[in-house]
Order: structure tokens, then sequence, then C-alpha cells
């Protein structure tokens, strides 16, 4: 399956089709929209993320949810990261979709402190 958001749109367009013509079942509608919510959120932290640094990261894009846990497993050394992917493994675990988000709703001193917190500053 091709991972774009040319395939998504598709998906999303013929599951509303789908849904409108009645030959698919409300849980299936749902499903379908919640894993695009999900696609969309990863999507806008990771472009936040690259604007956030002028395109130049070390990384081409952020791993997926489950690995930036900070631990002897890690993908990412803790020593290596900006503090910028820390904000971001931080709102992410708070469940927001963007730093931004995190700071506007919390205020940059709250979630500054989670951030500490966090990774022991």
């Amino acid at each position: 399956m091709e991972n774009s958001i040319d395939q998504l749109n598709k998906v999303l367009f013929e599951t509303l089709e789908q849904a409108k013509n009645k030959t698919v079942d409300a849980a299936h509608v749902k499903n379908i929209t919640n894993i695009s919510s999900q696609i969309l959120n990863s999507a806008k932290l990771q472009f936040d993320f690259h604007q956030y640094n002028d395109g130049l990261t070390k990384m081409k894009i952020m791993p997926g949810k489950g690995q930036l846990e900070i631990d002897s497993k890690s993908v990412i050394p803790e020593k290596d990261l900006t503090d910028y992917e820390k904000k971001c493994i931080v709102a992410e675990k708070l469940n927001y979709n963007s730093v931004g988000r995190a700071i506007s709703d919390l205020t940059k001193e709250v979630f500054d402190q989670k951030v500490k917190e966090h990774f022991s500053i």
C-alpha cells in the first residue's frame, strides 16, 4: 500500500461514498476516520518539528508512536535529542498533536516544567 496523503484522501473519499450509498456500516466508517485522524495528527507533529528546525533535522521523519520512549531500548539516545525533540516527546505523551497546542493549553511555564520533570533536567 502506498503511504501518501493522496492514498489517504482516496480511502477517505471512497469511504464517504460507501457510507453515502450505505454499502458499509457506521463502525467501519468510524474506524477509518479515527485512523485517518491519527495519521494527520502525526503529520502535524512532524511538520511542526521540521518547521521549528527550518527543515534541518537529524531525522527525515519523526519515529512512530512508541519509538520515542526514553529508556535503555530507546531509538534516539536522550543525549542526542534537541530541546524541541524533547518537547515533541512530552507533547505527544500529554496527548497533544503539537508543541504549540500543548504550550497554548498549559502555558509555557507549566509545559516547560513537565519537560524538565520528564527528562529530569
